[in-house]
């Protein structure tokens, strides 16, 4: 019995030894970190989607317009240059979303065949603003052959209307386009509503966590308003303004769009 008893205490002696072994075997290797190649990864998923790379396209255009107001004065050159690259940015952003309207469309026609089962006011709110985004869209789509630069202009250089894609000009483009803002705007407008009525009516008794996102819509569509505001002169703001709450929304839009990236490779 007391040999027995002096094995077993020999045993547990050993595997507690191995088992501090173990842990401070564990404890010394270096914890797992970010490294450049991961980043690279993460950006490259990001590009690779094709909203991120759009969004990609569209903080470029910002910076490109932030450059050529803060230039004008001291560089003229470079400040039309910077206009340059803004509007062919811009062009190159509407071939991604050429067809765009018919995912508004299809939410229009989803959100009636469920009127009636949700918030009616929130709904409603809901199908003004992807009728308005949608009908924007379209008429949008029917200028891309001809797209009035207004780079010069902000950049007080020189206005000058260019033919986008070189292909056909039209007397009636710049007006449609012009009036496409106009639904833009209400999109816009009708979105901070509905966020606003989810944030302080639909859900006033939410947690802090679930209310950060209607903020977070609030404060994107909010700079985003400036944009067609400006451009039909319903707001009077100057245009660095108008590039820097650019940016702003850009970037707390691409957060959002990031991790959906890093998630859609996973799966």
């Amino acid at each position: 019995m007391a040999a027995s008893t002096n094995i077993v205490s020999e045993k547990s002696k050993q595997t507690h030894s191995q088992s501090q072994h173990e842990k401070t075997t564990t404890t010394n290797q270096p914890a797992p970190s970010s490294s450049p190649g991961r980043t690279v990864k993460q950006f490259a998923n990001f590009t690779n989607h094709g909203i991120g790379l759009e969004k990609t396209l569209r903080l470029v255009q910002a910076l490109a317009q932030v450059g050529a107001e803060v230039l004008v004065d001291t560089d003229e050159e470079l400040a039309k240059r910077c206009a340059i690259a803004k509007g062919q940015l811009a062009l190159s952003r509407r071939y991604f979303r050429f067809f765009k309207f018919f995912e508004c469309f299809e939410r229009v026609t989803a959100l009636l065949s469920t009127t009636g089962q949700n918030d009616s006011i929130h709904t409603t709110l809901e199908l003004g603003k992807w009728s308005c985004l949608g009908i924007y869209l379209v008429m949008e789509d029917l200028t891309i052959v001809r797209s009035l630069f207004y780079c010069f202009t902000f950049c007080r250089i020189s206005a000058r209307s260019l033919d986008a894609m070189g292909v056909y000009s039209t007397s009636w483009s710049d007006w449609v386009l012009l009036e496409a803002h106009k639904f833009w705007f209400c999109a816009l407008s009708l979105s901070l509503l509905g966020s606003l009525w989810m944030l302080l009516v639909a859900d006033k008794k939410a947690s802090a966590s679930k209310s950060s996102p209607w903020l977070k819509r609030i404060i994107i569509d909010g700079c985003d308003l400036l944009i067609p505001g400006s451009m039909v002169g319903w707001i009077a703001v100057s245009p660095l303004v108008v590039a820097m709450s650019m940016v702003a929304s850009t970037l707390l839009a691409a957060q959002d769009i990031w991790t959906q990236a890093q998630v859609g490779v996973r799966q």
